[in-house]
């Protein structure tokens, strides 16, 4: 941005003595107005304003430019009285001209205040559901309308609208957040601590993407839909156009031939990996019934150092599980030592960048590690 340029708020011009700051804070405390202006090779890119003693931050659209050098910024929506006028004194001047798509959402008509519920698909599940994740408004970053049709110059340039969501009942936590969100002007909130979530809409075209940055337990989950509930008034709902229906085929509905052939079809993509049919009826009766006493022993080529290494254990389970990125069942053989719980994860579709790979289940984490794909599987014991 220029560092010589006159920013007027209405008609009275904004400086330190105002109690105004272009970013940051000034020397006597938080200003009373805020704007960030962002320039690009081809002009302004966004201007974004907070009112005074205001919750939201808003997108201003260029509504004029009376003489060169001079350039008149208005908000987008009804309900803001208030025109920023920058005047650069001196060229090169920005070019006037703001190319912007007119994408919106539905959820711009959220307020500070209102409780949202957002509920989240659930992932790595053998029950395909709804997590639902409540909390209240705290601050809203509202871009609808306004995405640059230009090179990226600022920071996520297809983020919509971005809200703030407290899911705690500390009211320490609202205030810390409040005041770091008051801090600084920006497209995209960011949350503080565990206690508190972002739900974020995104995209330059219709169905824009919905995405939660929540608590360790929540981490990333796709959003199903958001429930708004107002302080006064009716709740209304949006759902999440542009996520896929939901497909999950378990191996638990198939007999037990079929599910030979379905595991059978992920372990033809690695052919060097030799796997007997009495192996997969074995993994394929354990789906619904207690497994013989077996152990299986996997060598696998490590993902950290490339060698190849084993891990062995007991046989317990097979399990379809669903998993939401790629939405569709992906299927774990368990097994277990004295020290930790493995899996083979296999899955059937011809995409997959490996059909068969070894994970090992982290306990203390919300997410397992893989080892590396399957070189040699033995399964041994009485059958």
């Amino acid at each position: 941005m220029s560092e010589q340029v006159c920013v007027y708020w209405d008609d009275s011009l904004l400086s330190d003595r105002t109690g105004f700051a272009i970013s940051g804070l000034t020397a006597d405390g938080e200003p009373s107005h805020k704007v960030k202006i962002s320039e690009g090779a081809d002009g302004f890119v966004s201007v974004f304003a907070r009112p005074e003693n205001g919750n939201r931050t808003v997108a201003l659209a260029l509504e004029s430019s009376p003489e060169p050098g001079v350039y008149i910024f208005e908000p987008k929506y009804a309900g803001y009285d208030f025109e920023v006028r920058l005047e650069y004194p001196q060229e090169p001047y920005p070019s006037p001209a703001m190319q912007t798509y007119e994408v919106t959402s539905p959820l711009c008509a959220v307020e500070v205040g209102d409780t949202i519920d957002i509920g989240l698909r659930k992932d790595v599940t053998t029950t395909p559901g709804v997590k639902h994740v409540e909390g209240r408004v705290i601050d809203v970053a509202d871009c609808c309308g306004l995405l640059p049709d230009t090179p990226p110059f600022d920071i996520d340039p297809d983020t919509v609208l971005s809200i703030l969501v407290n899911i705690s009942d500390e009211k320490g936590d609202v205030e810390k957040a409040q005041a770091v969100s008051a801090m600084l002007i920006r497209r995209r909130l960011s949350s503080v601590g565990n206690k508190m979530g972002v739900l974020n809409i995104t995209g330059t075209e219709n169905p824009l993407e919905f995405d939660w940055e929540g608590r360790s337990d929540t981490p990333h989950l796709q959003v199903e839909s958001v429930t708004v509930t107002p302080e006064k008034g009716e709740p209304w709902t949006v759902e999440n156009e542009g996520l896929s229906e939901l497909q999950f085929n378990p191996l638990a509905d198939y007999s037990t031939t079929e599910r030979v052939e379905e595991l059978q079809s992920a372990f033809a993509e690695m052919p060097d990996v030799t796997v007997s049919e009495r192996t997969l009826e074995v993994f394929a009766t354990a789906v619904t019934a207690e497994p013989p006493d077996m152990s299986i022993e996997c060598h696998y080529k490590s993902r950290r150092s490339g060698n190849v290494l084993m891990k062995s254990g007991k046989l317990r389970e097979a399990r379809s599980v669903y998993y939401a990125e790629s939405n569709r069942a992906k299927h774990q053989i368990r097994f277990a030592d004295n020290e930790a719980t493995y899996y083979l994860l296999v899955d059937t579709d011809n995409t997959a960048s490996e059909s068969v790979s070894v994970y090992t289940v982290a306990e203390n984490r919300h997410w397992d590690s893989e080892l590396g794909p399957l070189v040699e599987l033995e399964l041994t014991g009485s059958q």
